[in-house]
């Protein structure tokens, strides 16, 4: 162990380390990096992979992470770091890189890999014999977090280091690509990201293609981003009011003291009267929609036009 921490020690004094803020350089992005386990397209990795700069105009947001596999904090993370990149693989701006150094101590590569989801993410094998100044887990010496494991750096599509730590939360990583990403729109405002024929500036579901701009609710997030249209009555957000949402409705009111059982859509849209409490007034408002009371769908639609007419409003007009 104690000659681990003389490796650290060499590997910070003559690597080249990035601090936060710092643009990784065109040399260190064309290093490349050998693959042990998962599923890429080459054989090797390369920063330069994710640069848009150099890959003809894909540019991503990066999260690194760094292990050594007797790190037991390394290991039993490997579950939140699947979630993480579970739920943004598709995104065609997102990327993830993942170094593992110190295999059969005691985990193989391959160990290592399936311990988490089959086949994700890649991982870079921290024991390849390099010809850089650093020869083992060079991105390690690159990126790591105050010289320690498990360690995490983000970078922006600029390839600019961003955020630095030794564990991050689903939530947390979520929050700071959702800033990375909404930065890199905002880089490019006259570009269109999706091809759907609408500039980022303007388009209300940038990350998606949708050319016909579809906004059920009027909250300027197109439907096909929008986690929650805001439709009353409609429990289950899939744009239609029938028993499904009645039986959704029903365990809102029954189990509504458990909250985290439900999302915040489920509560938005159940409180078809807009009195604040979600109870049995609901459940008969959302039948007599689907049974077509023609007095319910009067108000109903009333109620929707006072909650979307605002957004279509200019400054100083009047419902």
């Amino acid at each position: 162990m104690q000659l681990i921490k003389y490796i650290f020690v060499l590997n910070f004094l003559f690597g080249t380390h990035y601090y936060i803020g710092d643009i990784m350089s065109i040399e260190d992005q064309n290093k490349e990096f050998d693959i042990c386990y998962g599923h890429y397209p080459n054989e090797t990795f390369k920063f330069s992979d994710f640069n848009g700069n150099l890959n003809g105009g894909n540019y991503k947001v990066i999260m690194v992470r760094m292990n050594a596999v007797w790190w037991g904090p390394c290991y039993s993370s490997i579950e939140v770091f699947d979630e993480i990149i579970v739920e943004w693989q598709d995104h065609p701006n997102v990327g993830f890189v993942n170094e593992v150094n110190d295999f059969n101590q005691p985990y193989s590569c391959e160990q290592w890999g399936d311990a988490g989801i089959e086949g994700i993410p890649f991982i870079l094998n921290g024991d390849a014999s390099y010809s850089y100044p650093v020869s083992t887990a060079p991105v390690f010496d690159m990126l790591n977090y105050c010289g320690g494991y498990t360690s995490y750096a983000f970078l922006d599509h600029t390839m600019t280091v961003r955020y630095k730590d030794s564990a991050f939360s689903l939530f947390g990583a979520n929050s700071i690509i959702e800033s990375l990403l909404e930065e890199y729109y905002l880089s490019d405002p006259s570009g269109d990201m999706d091809n759907d024929g609408f500039p980022n500036e303007s388009d209300n579901c940038v990350e998606i293609s949708n050319p016909y701009q579809e906004d059920l609710d009027g909250d300027g997030f197109g439907d096909l981003c929008d986690e929650c249209n805001t439709f009353l009555g409609n429990i289950n957000n899939d744009t239609i009011i029938d028993i499904l949402d009645v039986v959704g409705l029903v365990n809102v009111v029954l189990l509504s003291e458990n909250i985290f059982d439900f999302s915040m859509c489920e509560f938005d849209n159940a409180d078809t009267n807009f009195d604040g409490i979600i109870n049995i007034l609901d459940i008969i408002n959302v039948i007599n929609y689907i049974l077509g009371d023609r007095e319910y769908n009067r108000q109903c639609e009333i109620n929707l036009e006072w909650l979307i007419k605002p957004y279509f409003l200019g400054e100083g007009e009047q419902i």
